[in-house]
């Protein structure tokens, strides 16, 4: 997971005799023009430094509370890890990161901000959503959960992530041999992990390092619903075990010659790993290609 930051975060230097009655009703508008109110203040408990990273909820709604347009949750439910931030310098003046230098463990505080002003710097929108209202303000509520030094950040992201990878290991050894049950394959993984199952065996020229080979294919989900394919269109043309595509498709390029067709079942760390791909492929996704080789060149002819 990257360390994702909403906004900028700022180590507080102003003190307390700066900050104001804010507009509304016992929230404080700080120097800088934010508006905060502690629900849950705990000043005997810790408190972060700059560059200490944050695990927080947040969730950031319009001051009516009618439209949600954040929620951290939802961060832990997509990427199975809590959603952080680094406490680091402001961006722009109101910045919601003010406050969480003041935030000590198990504070919780609702800070507002000018719309306009978060879907400019936070969003990165040029103008207010027809949803929101024009001059009205954007509610935080935030509660500081836990924070980190970075370099124990570090050590407890690998962790995380390391555990995460072995437990998507399990599950996708589980789903691969189902479908080798199901479907009534035969072969035999690679050392790799790598199934390679040929349909057509090729008489052509054999695929090497450095070749180019161009290719019909279709790629599936273990569902076998396509996500991909250029069946109909033009052959797609590469170099071979040159980095290019994903390092299933190089490893089972090089056990095919031209004329060659064949089926694959990818796993992930073969494939796009822990990453979403344009949307469609999600993270830890197991594929399947059905692969033929059209041509084998030694460099692909210029098109005229």
């Amino acid at each position: 997971m990257k360390l994702v930051v909403l906004s900028g975060l700022v180590l507080l230097t102003l003190v307390s005799a700066m900050a104001q009655p804010g507009v509304n009703p016992g929230y404080t508008t700080s120097a800088s023009g934010l508006e905060y109110k502690f629900h849950k203040h705990n000043p005997d408990l810790g408190k972060a430094k700059d560059g200490d990273i944050l695990f927080l909820n947040i969730k950031i709604k319009t001051e009516s509370e009618d439209s949600m347009l954040f929620n951290s949750d939802e961060v832990l439910k997509r990427e199975g890890f809590p959603y952080f931030e680094q406490l680091v310098n402001p961006t722009f003046q109101g910045d919601y990161s003010e406050v969480l230098a003041m935030m000590h463990l198990g504070d919780s505080v609702t800070a507002k901000i000018d719309a306009d002003t978060f879907f400019y710097y936070v969003f990165k929108i040029d103008s207010v959503p027809t949803f929101v209202k024009v001059g009205s303000k954007v509610a935080i509520n935030i509660k500081l959960e836990k924070y980190l030094s970075l370099d124990s950040f570090k050590v407890y992201f690998n962790r995380v992530a390391a555990d995460k990878e072995a437990n998507q290991r399990v599950l996708e050894d589980k789903r691969i041999a189902d479908f080798v049950a199901a479907n009534k394959i035969t072969a035999k993984p690679t050392t790799s992990g790598l199934y390679f199952i040929e349909t057509k065996k090729g008489k052509g020229k054999k695929i090497k390092k450095g070749m180019f080979a161009s290719v019909l294919y279709t790629g599936m989900f273990l569902d076998s619903i396509p996500f991909d394919s250029n069946k109909g269109q033009e052959l797609f043309t590469l170099p071979v075990a040159q980095g290019m595509v994903i390092p299933g498709w190089d490893e089972a390029l090089l056990l095919m010659s031209k004329g060659s067709k064949a089926s694959l079942i990818i796993p992930y760390r073969l494939a796009y790993g822990s990453r979403t791909m344009a949307g469609v492929i999600p993270p830890y996704a197991t594929l399947l290609f059905d692969i033929e080789v059209v041509k084998v060149e030694k460099e692909p002819k210029q098109k005229k």
